[in-house]
């Protein structure tokens, strides 16, 4: 008789962690395609620091290789906003022109205008949570 019980258990163990398993399979795939309008297929990151200087030559050898669609210079960290007496830590991104061609925010992920203003007044695309914490 324990050793049903035993086996019961045992089962009953291996049926919550399968479920678990597939909820969190689920969840990650869910995140991925939340965030596929910011982040990118394939990054160059530097091996030490924050940031590199990426010559023109360069970035022209990376254009010619094979199956690159578009090189887009980005240069992220996070920073701290303040509003009305709220702050909220958030990243924010620093992005070439040719940001705004990848089609990344069709999903509407963002708020308010999809421009990243002109030279001589810069805009930006807020996503919706700091959005709204601007708002409220």
């Amino acid at each position: 008789m324990l050793s049903i019980i035993s086996m019961v258990g045992v089962a009953v163990g291996t049926i919550a962690l399968v479920v678990v398993m597939s909820v969190f399979n689920g969840l990650e795939d869910l995140i991925r395609s939340l965030f596929a309008s910011f982040d990118a297929e394939l990054k160059i990151e530097p091996a030490a620091g924050k940031s590199f200087l990426a010559p023109k030559e360069w970035l022209n050898e990376i254009e010619q290789i094979e199956g690159v669609e578009i090189l887009t210079e980005i240069i992220e960290d996070n920073a701290l906003f303040e509003h009305g007496g709220n702050q909220i830590v958030a990243k924010i991104k620093g992005v070439s022109d040719n940001f705004l061609d990848q089609g990344r925010f069709s999903r509407g992920y963002y708020w308010g205008d999809t421009s990243l203003g002109t030279d001589i007044r810069p805009g930006a695309i807020l996503g919706r949570g700091v959005a709204f914490f601007s708002v409220g």
